[in-house]
Order: C-alpha cells, then structure tokens, then sequence
C-alpha cells in the first residue's frame, strides 16, 4: 500500500476535529485510540436555529473532539506501523487506467483513492467532474482554550451558513 500527500502531515484545516462513537470504534478496530489527555469527550449533538434548540444522546457511546493534527498523527503513525510506503511531500502528477504518476515515477494500482478536497486534481484526472455540484463552500476555524460551557457538539443553523463548536 501507497499513500502519497503532497504535503507533510500533520496538515492543519479546518475539518476533522472530531469523532462520533462509530468513528472512534472504526479508529479502534485499526489501531488508532486517541488517549483521554488528547481529547474532549461529548455525549450528543444540540442544533441550534431559527430561535429553537434540539440536542440528543449519542444511543451508544460518545464523541471525541480535538485538534485536527492530533488525529492526522495518529493515521499517519498507523499507516506506517501497518508498512504503508508514505511518499510524503510527494509530487503527484496523474492517473492513468492502472498507475499512479508520483515523483517521477509509475506506481501500479489497484485502487487509487483521491482525498486531496473540493478542487480535486484526482476527481478531474479520472474525469469526475462533469457529476460536480456548483456550489462555494468557505471553511474557517479558530480554537480558544477556554472551560466547555456544554456536554454536546454543537450546530448553529442559519439559511447561509452553519457554524460546528466542538469541545
């Protein structure tokens, strides 16, 4: 197995900063346990909006929230322990039916999977953009240590945008 990036994790975006309860069991069962010091647990998500609020238990378990390169370390460290080649920083250049242009070289593929975002240079390559949606997406964080003022995840709604705070 193969993973290329063009970047050195961990990367730092705004996504990824947390986990329901059947993520962290799926992190589990590969190996990944992020450890309590590393993360705020939260037992639900409240959505809030239009003057009115909802929120609901998690029916089993609960979710984790944290830095984004926390979890991004810790895939990185299992792909490696499970003998991933890692081509970090990697020079990714195209695709064709069954290989994968990257630093110069052809890497024979059975499958290619292309996590590289909404501007996807996979996605064009394999041409899978005619089935793209025209929509803008903006995304923006910003972490404050500061004490969890709720036990939930939380969704604030509006007719342009959502806002996600995760403890």
């Amino acid at each position: 197995m193969v993973v290329a990036d063009g970047n050195r994790p961990p990367i730092d975006k705004a996504c990824g900063e947390g986990l329901m309860p059947d993520a962290i069991a799926a992190a589990q069962r590969i190996g990944i346990v992020l450890p309590d010091g590393e993360v705020f647990r939260f037992r639900g998500i409240c959505f809030h909006g239009e003057g009115k609020s909802v929120a609901a238990d998690f029916p089993d378990g609960y979710g984790i929230g944290f830095r984004r390169t926390i979890l991004h370390g810790h895939l990185v460290d299992q792909a490696d322990r499970a003998g991933a080649e890692l081509l970090l920083s990697a020079s990714l250049t195209g695709i064709e039916r069954d290989c994968v242009r990257v630093n110069g070289r052809s890497i024979s593929t059975r499958w290619i999977i292309g996590a590289d975002g909404s501007r996807s240079r996979v996605r064009r390559w394999a041409g899978l953009d005619r089935f793209r949606r025209n929509s803008q997406r903006f995304a923006y964080r910003q972490h404050f240590t500061r004490k969890a003022w709720t036990e939930f995840m939380e969704i604030y709604w509006g007719d342009d945008c959502q806002i996600y705070v995760t403890p």
